[in-house]
């Protein structure tokens, strides 16, 4: 299996650090597009491009893997780049925004904003269609985008039937502040990420005892969360400025990005055919990885 960063955007948003960052690509158009959020109140969103050859061996190659399977980034030279195409501000979020989540089909996005809101917009045309109160610091989605899932500082879930527009159910995550959150490919599973440095995995159907599994391994908070195409793993970001895959099957961390980032990882997401994985945080940058 191979481990690639292949691109960056420095300063995305005026140097302020980036809290989100959600793919917006097909993922059978193989395209890597995403949109980020960052401490300036705005939603930005990317493109990606391949870089013309100016010789050299690019990333790729260059970009190894020391014994402990981390990423050297001393190296690094990007094969990609990204350009802007949209920006939503203060006018179209009312206030600021603390988290993003785009639904399955790259549809929607969701953004949870500070004054208790949760707006909807359409990807597309970026007009907003819905909003919904609830004070979340996290979203998830269903794999069929008809219901949207927030995680709150209380440690409570909240999910909304948006062909319906009302709260469909909540339930109570049993670890503290639930920072982050993902739904399983067939919706079988819930992924929360919290405050106590625990991933916890629950099945919905289990009324009694929903909590199937736990992971233990970062060393700071757990910013976000994404459960892999292939069912089989799932990536974290945390505070500890470390990116880490995690094996289902093993029950045991599969790989760890480090170095990349030099200040806390506040977003992730997978992109396209699941292949490439891009990452933002608190130092200002963008990073995109290869996990085939």
């Amino acid at each position: 299996m191979k481990f690639t960063e292949m691109a960056r955007v420095d300063d995305a948003h005026g140097g302020l650090a980036i809290v989100g960052v959600e793919s917006l690509g097909q993922p059978e158009d193989d395209d890597d597009s995403v949109a980020t959020l960052g401490l300036d109140s705005t939603v930005k969103c990317w493109r990606l491009s391949k870089r013309e050859e100016e010789g050299g061996t690019g990333s790729a190659e260059n970009s190894e893997q020391n014994e402990e399977g981390e990423s050297d980034s001393a190296s690094f030279q990007p094969t990609h780049a990204y350009s802007l195409t949209n920006t939503l501000d203060k006018d179209n979020l009312g206030s600021s925004a603390i988290k993003i989540s785009v639904s399955p089909n790259k549809a929607l996005l969701a953004c949870a904003t500070i004054n208790g809101l949760v707006k909807l917009f359409r990807v597309k045309a970026m007009e907003e269609i819905a909003s919904f109160e609830v004070a979340a610091v996290s979203l998830a989605w269903s794999e069929s985008g008809k219901v949207l899932k927030a995680g709150c500082a209380d440690g409570n879930i909240v999910v909304f039937d948006l062909d319906e527009g009302r709260k469909k159910w909540s339930t109570r995550c049993q670890g503290s502040m639930v920072r982050c959150m993902a739904s399983s490919k067939d919706d079988g599973l819930l992924f929360a990420g919290c405050d106590d440095k625990i991933i916890f995995v629950f099945d919905p159907l289990r009324e009694r005892t929903p909590l199937v599994a736990s992971y233990e391994g970062h060393d700071g908070w757990i910013f976000s969360l994404k459960a892999h195409v292939d069912a089989t793993r799932f990536a974290t970001a945390s505070a500890d400025k470390t990116v880490k895959v995690w094996d289902m099957l093993t029950k045991k961390c599969q790989h760890t990005f480090e170095g990349g980032h030099s200040k806390a990882v506040f977003g992730l997401d997978l992109l396209g055919n699941g292949r490439r994985m891009a990452s933002c945080g608190e130092d200002g940058l963008v990073q995109i990885y290869s996990i085939d």
